[in-house]
Order: C-alpha cells, then sequence, then structure tokens
C-alpha cells in the first residue's frame, strides 16, 4: 500500500477504482487488517456482523478479491510469508484457497518454515500436499548454511573492505557459526556492541587494528570474547 501511495495521484485514483470495485461494500474488512488501504480508498462502511464461519468465510473471499487486484499478467504478484511452521489453521486454509484458486494464475507465494519444527502430521506440511494434489505448483528449496566464501562476500560487503582484508575475520566467524545466516548477523551485531568492531575515519598508530581507514576489528580479541564464553 505504500508503494502504491508513492505513485501519481492520477494511478492512485485507478487504484483506488479498482479497488472499490473488487472489494464493494467490504472494503472495511481488510482495512481492519491493512489499515493504509484506507489512504486510497477513504473511509468504508462498516461491515455486517457475521457468525465466526461466516465471517471467516466472507474474509477469505474479500481477500481474494484483494489479492487478485494486483496479481495480473501486467502486474505480478510476489508474497513472501515466514515462520510457517507456527501459522494458525485459518491461515493455512486460506493459503491453501489462494495457491488452489484459478484465478491466482499470477500470484507467486514464497513461505520459509524451520523444517527441524515440522513432521509429516504437521498442519503446514498437510497443507503443502493438499496444495500439490490439486495441480499447483510447488516447489522446494532446502536452504544450506553458507559457505566461506559466502561468508567473506556477506563481510566485506558489510564493512565495505576488500574480500582480502574480511578473510581472517570471516573465517574466525565462519567457524563460531558453521555458516548459519542468521547466527552471522547476530554475532556481527555483538562483537559490535562489545566494541570489538569500530569504525574510525582515520587510522591511528596507536591502535592495534591494522592502520587502515574504515572498519577496525582485532582478530585476537574476538577468537578470546568467544573463548570466555
Amino acid at each position: 500500500m505504500r508503494q502504491l501511495l508513492a505513485e501519481s495521484e492520477e494511478q492512485i485514483q485507478i487504484w483506488k477504482s479498482k479497488l472499490l470495485e473488487a472489494l464493494g461494500s467490504n472494503g472495511q474488512v481488510v482495512i481492519d487488517v491493512i489499515p493504509e488501504v484506507e489512504l486510497i480508498v477513504g473511509k468504508q462502511q462498516s461491515v455486517p456482523q457475521l457468525g465466526s464461519t461466516e465471517s471467516q468465510n466472507r474474509f477469505n473471499l474479500v481477500f481474494q478479491k484483494f489479492i487478485g487486484i494486483f496479481a495480473q499478467p501486467e502486474h505480478p504478484l510476489v508474497l513472501f510469508l515466514d515462520d510457517l511452521q507456527w501459522a494458525d489453521s485459518a491461515s493455512l486454509n486460506f493459503i491453501k484457497l489462494l495457491m488452489t484458486n484459478s484465478a491466482s494464475s499470477y500470484l507467486l507465494l514464497i513461505g520459509a518454515y524451520r523444517d527441524n519444527e515440522v513432521d509429516d502430521t504437521h498442519p503446514f506440511v498437510q497443507m503443502v500436499d493438499r496444495i500439490q494434489k490439486s495441480g499447483a505448483g510447488v516447489s522446494a528449496i532446502v536452504l544450506q548454511p553458507l559457505d566461506i566464501s559466502h561468508v567473506n562476500q556477506l563481510i566485506a560487503d558489510t564493512l565495505s573492505c576488500k574480500p582480502e582484508r574480511s578473510q581472517p575475520l570471516a573465517e574466525l566467524l565462519f567457524h563460531k557459526t558453521n555458516g548459519n545466516p542468521f547466527f552471522l548477523t547476530q554475532l556481527l551485531k555483538t562483537i559490535y556492541q562489545e566494541n570489538l568492531l569500530s569504525f574510525n575515519p582515520l587510522s591511528s598508530p596507536l591502535s592495534k587494528a591494522r592502520e587502515i581507514e574504515g572498519w577496525q576489528w582485532d582478530i585476537e580479541q574476538i577468537q578470546e570474547q568467544g573463548n570466555h564464553r
């Protein structure tokens, strides 16, 4: 919605017309979940109170129409959902409805989950199985740990230095994290917070760190810090 609001006034009016036409008198259902929609379509009337099942069915129908506005040949839509191992049954059912809907041809949904927290009986796994059996395209990508070259590239980019300079630090952090990208970024934050990684606009001859402008670190100090834990 914020991306749409950054477009021209003429384009915003076009989106407004599409939204109002698709959502009809149920615009408030979407606004209750995505308040920014109101900035485009304006104030909407309240929707009638329904029973739990009817309310869920209305929600699913309205949001399918809402997503369908953007998932078009000239304007494909990609949705990314994280931590799907914790998704509730209503969310999983809605994902299944989206992915098995023949009108969702221009929608790509990318979902991430922790495979060590699910098994064949987990609701998420069963939902994916039902989507596959419906004929919808499903691809699985198992994310492997980063290798040392990727870790070095990440650190070199983060610290704005040449890979040759960051290589020793990359090797140390790679062995401490086994290439886990989450642990790696958390460890970088930790050594920064503990003043083991600092930025110097000018190199200092009194510093134990390499005498170069930019980010400074001392491999021995970082190694010792880890040994104390």
